[in-house]
C-alpha cells in the first residue's frame, strides 16, 4: 500500500498530494509534482493515487512516498478500510494539497481524517458537497473560469501558491524503466515486435455509450490505413468493456490487425503506446497518456465538457482534435438529442485527414516512424 522513494531521508514535515481520480486527471495532475518540489524543498512529500494507478507515477522523481488507495477493496474488506485509514491518520502530515475542482465528499473524508494544519484546494463550485465543506479548508483556490483546459487551471493554481508566472506545466507519467523486458515479454505473448513495428493503436472505447465514434467509421479508417501503408499494423485496445467492440472492429478488417482489448494492464498499454506511430480514440485516460507520452495523437472530440480535457492547447501537430462545433457544447453529457450528434457528426474524411498528416512516408514508399519525444 505504501511505497518509499529513494530520495530525500530527512524528513523535516510532511506534505500530502491527494490525486485520487481518473487516470487523465491523474496524468494532467502530475504536471504540477516538479512545481510542488522547488516550493517545499525541505518537505517529505507523499502521493496519494489510486492503487490501479500506482505504476504510472513509480519512477516520479519528485515524490518520496506513494500511497495506494485500495479502490477494490477498501468498502469490502474492514481490515484493508482500517489499515489505509490509519495509515492516514498517523501520517504526520503538515500540509495536504487537493489539487482538483470538482471535489467530491468521499475524497473529503481522506483530506480531513488527516489532522493537517494547512489544507488546500480549489473553491467548491459544482457540488453541495463542496460548498458546505469550503470552511474546512485553510486556503482555497478562487477558480471561476470553467471554460480553461485542466491544465491551464493547474497553472493557474500553481501560481498562487507561488510558482513563477512562466513555468511550463505539462502531463507527465514516471514509468518504471524496464521497456527491453516489456518488450520481449509483449513479443514472445503476441508474436508482434511492438518496439520495431510500424503500428496504429485504435482505442475505440470511451467512459460512456454516448461519446462513441461509429465502430462503422474505425472500421474504414483501419480499412484505409492498411490500403494506403502496406507496412503499417492496427493494434486495437481498450479494457474488459471494449473486449466486444474489438472483436467487431478487428474482425472486419483485413490485413495485419491485433486485437488486444481486455489483455493488457496499465502499464503494458503505456508501452505500447509509447512504441506506437499514432493513437486514434475519444478523449479517454489512454488518450492523455499519449499526450505525456508525445506520441501523434488524434482525438475525437465532443461537448459534453469540451475545453476542459481537450483538445490540449500546445504542439498542435502532434496533438490533434476532430470535433463538429455545435450550440450546445458544455452540455455535460446531459444530451438534448436522441444520440450525440456532435460525435455523430464527425466524419471519415475529417479524421483520415488528420490520420494521413501524422504518418510520414519517404519517396519509395518504405514507411517510417516520426521524430517523437519518449518520456
Amino acid at each position: 500500500m505504501v511505497k518509499v522513494m529513494n530520495g530525500r531521508n530527512q524528513r523535516r514535515t510532511a506534505l500530502l498530494v491527494v490525486q485520487i481520480a481518473g487516470i487523465g486527471d491523474l496524468i494532467v495532475g502530475n504536471s504540477i509534482l516538479p512545481h510542488l518540489r522547488r516550493l517545499y524543498p525541505d518537505h517529505h512529500i507523499a502521493y496519494l493515487v489510486k492503487e490501479s494507478h500506482e505504476t504510472l507515477i513509480e519512477g516520479c522523481p519528485f515524490v518520496d512516498e506513494i500511497i495506494a488507495y485500495p479502490e477494490k477493496t477498501i468498502s469490502k474488506n474492514l481490515k484493508v478500510r482500517w489499515d489505509f485509514f490509519s495509515r492516514i491518520v498517523k501520517g504526520g502530515f503538515d500540509t495536504v494539497i487537493y489539487p482538483y475542482r470538482s471535489r467530491t465528499a468521499s475524497v473529503e473524508e481522506i483530506v480531513f481524517l488527516t489532522g493537517a494544519g494547512t489544507l488546500i484546494s480549489y473553491e467548491g463550485i459544482e457540488t453541495k458537497c463542496n460548498t458546505k465543506s469550503n470552511s474546512k479548508y485553510t486556503k482555497l483556490f478562487p477558480h471561476d473560469q470553467e471554460a480553461l483546459h485542466e491544465l491551464d487551471t493547474h497553472k493557474l493554481f500553481m501560481e498562487w501558491l507561488g510558482c513563477p508566472k512562466n513555468s511550463k506545466l505539462e502531463p507527465a507519467i514516471w514509468t518504471a524503466d524496464n521497456d527491453e523486458e516489456m518488450a520481449g515479454f509483449l513479443e514472445n505473448r503476441y508474436h508482434f515486435d511492438f518496439a520495431r513495428k510500424q503500428y496504429v493503436v485504435f482505442f475505440p472505447g470511451a467512459l460512456s455509450a454516448i461519446r462513441l465514434w461509429q465502430m462503422s467509421k474505425y472500421i474504414q479508417i483501419g480499412e484505409k490505413v492498411l490500403q494506403n501503408y502496406p507496412g503499417m499494423a492496427i493494434v486495437i485496445c481498450g479494457g474488459a468493456q471494449e473486449i466486444v467492440l474489438g472483436k467487431e472492429i478487428g474482425g472486419q478488417l483485413s490485413g495485419n490487425v491485433l486485437d488486444l482489448c481486455g489483455k493488457t494492464n496499465l502499464r503494458e498499454l503505456a508501452f505500447l503506446l509509447k512504441n506506437s506511430d499514432l493513437y486514434l480514440g475519444s478523449e479517454t485516460g489512454a488518450y492523455h497518456l499519449a499526450v505525456a507520452l508525445g506520441i501523434p495523437n488524434i482525438c475525437i472530440l465532443g461537448g459534453g465538457v469540451f475545453g476542459r480535457f481537450a483538445p490540449y492547447h500546445f504542439e498542435l501537430d502532434r496533438n490533434m482534435t476532430v470535433y463538429s462545433k455545435m450550440d450546445c457544447f458544455g452540455c455535460y453529457w446531459n444530451c438534448c438529442y436522441d444520440k450525440s450528434l456532435c460525435i455523430e457528426n464527425i466524419t471519415t474524411e475529417m479524421v483520415w485527414n488528420k490520420v494521413m498528416s501524422l504518418i510520414t512516408t519517404k519517396s519509395d514508399g518504405v514507411l517510417c516512424k516520426k521524430k517523437m519525444l519518449k518520456r
